[in-house]
C-alpha cells in the first residue's frame, strides 16, 4: 500500500517568524507524526519545497543530512540521490534512497548566519520481510476488553538494547508501560490511545522494526456539547481521535460537508470564506481541529466531527452560539435599569407621601388655631351687659 503524506515544518529567521518556509512531502507505506514507516529495502522519495523564493545561489545551501552530514555526498553509509525537480510549476529539493535501516533525516538550510533556522527532522523506520529485526506479533487488533498488549523485539545483530517508540514518541517506563531489557514491551489497561505504530530501535540506531496495533476510530473527548463565542472572535473545535489505521476526519455543518477534499492535504480547503474557516491537525491527524475566525452570526450552527477508518467510525456534535460583544453587558444594564426605575418609584412615592403629610400637618394646625382662637361674639355680648 502506498500513501502520500505531507509534513509541514518551519525554518524561522527573525523576519519569517510564524511562517512555514519549507514543506516536505514524499512517498512511503505509512507516515505519522513526522515518521516514515517503510518496508525494508523500499525506495523512499522525499521532497523539500521552499515556500519562499530562493535564488540559484541560495538553493545550493539546502541539504538533506543525517547527523549533520550531507547524505547527498554518500555520508553516513547512506547513498541518497539528490536533485532539484519541478512539478506542476513548484520546485523541490528531492532525495531518493532505500530504507535499509532506521534513519533520522533533516532538511536544512546550511548557510552561515542562518543558525537560528530550525531543522526539520523525519525519522525512517523499517519493517517487513528481510528486516534484520523481528517484531512479534506481526500485528495486534485492539479490543476494549484487552487487559494488556504484549510486544517483543529481537535480532541476531548486536543492538545494545532497544528503545520503544509509539507513533514516533519515545516510550518511558510507567504504571502503564513496562519495558524489559530483552526487548519486550507490555502495555497495561490499554485504551484506544494505545493504538498506532510501535517501533523498536536499537540504542545505536543500527537496526529496528515496527508493528501495528490496530483499532477503530475513537473520539476521546465528547464532553463539550455547546460553545458560546462573541461576534468577531476565533473559535477552535478539537476532535481528539485515536485509532489505527489513521482515521480520516470530515467536518459537517448542519449535516453538510465543510471539506472540499480531505485525502491528501493537511491544510484543507473549505467551501467558503477563503480560509476564514480552516482546519489544523490534532494528535497528528489531519483536519482534527476546526478553526473559525472572525465569527459572524451566520456561524451559529451544529458542527459534527466524523472520524472513520477501516475498523469503524465515531462522531460528536457541538453547537456554536455567536453572541453580540455586548451580550455580557445586557444583564448588567437590565439590572441597572431596574434599580433606576425602582429608585425613581421610591422617590416619587416618598415625594407624594411627604407632600401628603405636610398637607395633613397644615390642616391639623389650622384646626388647632380655630379651636384656641377667642370667640368675638361672646366678647361683644359681655361688653354690652356691662
Amino acid at each position: 500500500m502506498q500513501a502520500i503524506y505531507l509534513l509541514f515544518f518551519s525554518l524561522f529567521p527573525s523576519y519569517l517568524h510564524g511562517f512555514a518556509v519549507f514543506e516536505i512531502s514524499g512517498t512511503a507505506d505509512v507516515f505519522k507524526n513526522n515518521a516514515v514507516y517503510a518496508h525494508y529495502g523500499q525506495e523512499v522519495s522525499l521532497f523539500c519545497t521552499p515556500k519562499i523564493s530562493l535564488s540559484s545561489n541560495e538553493k545550493r545551501f539546502v541539504q538533506w543530512t543525517i547527523n549533520g552530514m550531507n547524505i547527498c555526498e554518500g555520508s553516513q553509509g547512506v547513498v541518497g540521490v539528490c536533485y532539484w525537480r519541478k512539478h506542476d510549476g513548484v520546485e523541490s529539493f528531492a532525495v531518493k534512497l532505500k530504507a535499509e535501516k532506521p534513519m533520522k533525516l533533516s532538511c536544512i538550510y546550511n548557510r552561515m548566519g542562518h543558525d537560528d533556522w530550525d531543522n526539520a527532522t523525519v525519522q525512517i523506520f523499517t519493517g517487513g520481510d528481510g528486516n534484520p529485526v523481528r517484531v512479534s506479533p506481526s500485528y495486534v487488533d485492539f479490543n476494549e476488553s484487552d487487559t494488556t498488549i504484549e510486544l517483543a523485539c529481537s535480532t541476531n545483530i548486536s543492538a545494545g538494547g532497544f528503545l520503544w517508540y509509539h507513533n514516533n514518541e519515545l516510550l518511558r517506563p510507567s504504571d502503564k508501560v513496562l519495558i524489559f531489557t530483552n526487548g519486550s514491551l507490555i502495555l497495561s489497561k490499554p485504551t484506544s490511545k494505545e493504538t498506532g505504530i510501535y517501533a523498536c530501535i536499537a540504542k545505536n540506531w543500527s537496526v529496528g522494526g515496527f508493528v501495528e496495533v490496530r483499532g477503530k476510530a475513537t473520539i476521546s473527548d465528547k464532553h463539550q456539547v455547546s460553545k458560546n463565542m462573541l461576534y468577531g472572535e476565533t473559535a477552535e473545535l478539537s476532535c481528539p481521535v485515536y485509532g489505527y489505521p489513521m482515521p480520516n476526519i470530515v467536518w459537517k455543518r448542519e449535516n453538510e460537508d465543510l471539506i472540499v477534499d480531505y485525502k491528501f492535504n493537511i491544510r484543507m480547503l473549505v467551501a467558503n470564506d477563503s480560509g476564514r474557516i480552516h482546519f489544523e491537525s490534532c494528535n497528528g491527524i489531519a483536519n482534527g481541529t476546526l478553526i473559525i475566525r472572525d465569527a459572524t452570526y451566520d456561524d451559529r450552527a451544529s458542527y459534527t466531527c466524523v472520524a472513520t477508518n477501516e475498523f469503524g467510525s465515531d462522531n460528536f456534535t457541538v453547537l456554536i452560539r455567536v453572541k453580540d460583544k455586548l451580550a455580557a453587558l445586557w444583564p448588567f444594564l437590565g439590572i441597572v435599569t431596574e434599580v433606576v426605575i425602582l429608585m425613581i418609584a421610591i422617590f416619587i412615592f416618598e415625594k407624594r407621601r411627604t407632600k401628603h403629610e405636610e398637607l395633613e400637618l397644615k390642616e391639623t394646625r389650622e384646626q388647632k388655631m380655630t379651636l384656641t382662637a377667642p370667640n368675638n361674639n361672646e366678647k361683644e355680648l359681655r361688653q354690652r351687659k356691662s
